[in-house]
């Protein structure tokens, strides 16, 4: 009973200063987030972007915020933390160096590298090399439609004709 009560009043507490931390990380895109892990493996998080409120219905905790209402039986949670979880592309891959393809040419590759079309069964339909400015064409003008899968040494490409 007592661990009951001091949850309660834990979680009461920390939803109750979590205002004053702010609900959105200044700056970012990331929102503040209840995340309660349950003994079963179970993780849920609960958006926080209004004062949440709290409360205790027979034996679930009650958090509701804003039109939205969370509801979960307080004996199963092993632990809740109060996390910022982004909202959007954190950051854009460094795609510098490696080969890009578009309208039927290949760059971006070193001199010589091979490349090979395949079907999508995997048969090999045609071998090639980039030019000396690290350029291919490909021709797929010879094969009726379908999905085609064109290998380079670091990348690999899907095209649909």
């Amino acid at each position: 009973m007592k661990k009951k009560r001091l949850l309660q009043l834990t979680a009461t507490l920390a939803l109750l200063l979590l205002p004053l931390t702010g609900v959105m990380a200044q700056g970012s895109d990331a929102v503040k987030c209840m995340v309660l892990k349950q003994s079963d493996g179970t993780v849920s998080s609960f958006a926080l972007r209004e004062a949440p409120v709290v409360s205790y219905e027979d034996a679930n905790i009650v958090v509701s915020c804003g039109e939205q209402t969370f509801s979960t039986p307080l004996a199963g949670i092993d632990t809740w933390t109060f996390e910022d979880i982004p909202t959007a592309i954190q950051a854009i891959p460094d795609e510098s160096g490696k080969p890009s393809f578009s309208y039927g040419t290949i760059s971006g590759l070193a001199p010589g590298s091979a490349i090979s079309i395949h079907s999508i069964d995997g048969k090999t339909l045609r071998s090639l090399k980039a030019d000396s400015h690290g350029h291919a064409t490909i021709d797929l003008s010879q094969w009726g439609h379908g999905v085609f899968i064109v290998r380079t040494p670091n990348r690999s490409f899907k095209i649909k004709k």
